[in-house]
């Protein structure tokens, strides 16, 4: 059973990239900043997943339409709060990295529709996530949240599927 349920994570993990279409179209992946750069005005998908990022690269910033940016598997230790001025964003995937917070900032992302934060050492969440009423999907097992706090994320967030574990 347990093995079920770690493909069955997998799976959605991976699939949350892989198939999300954007306004119905095939969407270019960029998987670096070089390429990226030369569409500046069209990236909307940025994967910078396993890239042994230790911080995030200012030129994301030059991206204005970005509505997917993947940040998973790297090492680091903090989003910058320009991150949350990518106000086009839909899914951010910032999991399996080293965070122990996520800023209050994130409130700012109102078109915010999946987050993955899993496998960080997240103990608390800021009170503006639950103003993101965009949000459908929050990925957070792995992280120092206690139960007490998982009730009550699941109760704040009503409308939004929450993946514990």
């Amino acid at each position: 059973m347990k093995k079920i349920v770690v493909v069955y994570m997998l799976f959605s993990l991976f699939s949350c990239t892989q198939k999300y279409s954007l306004s119905g179209e095939k969407t270019k992946r960029y998987t670096n900043i070089s390429s990226a750069s030369k569409s500046k005005n069209k990236v909307e998908v940025l994967d910078l997943g396993y890239k042994n990022l230790k911080i995030v690269p200012n030129e994301i910033f030059q991206f204005r339409d970005l509505q997917v940016l993947i940040l998973s598997r790297n090492t680091l230790r903090i989003v910058p709060k320009d991150v949350f001025n990518l106000d086009q964003l839909k899914v951010l995937n910032i999991g399996f990295n080293h965070l122990d917070s996520i800023s209050p900032d994130i409130g700012r992302l109102q078109k915010l529709e999946e987050l993955y934060i899993m496998g960080n050492n997240i103990k608390s969440l800021p009170e503006s996530l639950w103003e993101i009423e965009s949000l459908r999907k929050v990925v957070l097992y792995g992280n120092d949240l206690d139960s007490e706090k998982l009730e009550a994320i699941d109760k704040r967030l009503p409308n939004c599927r929450i993946h514990f574990y």
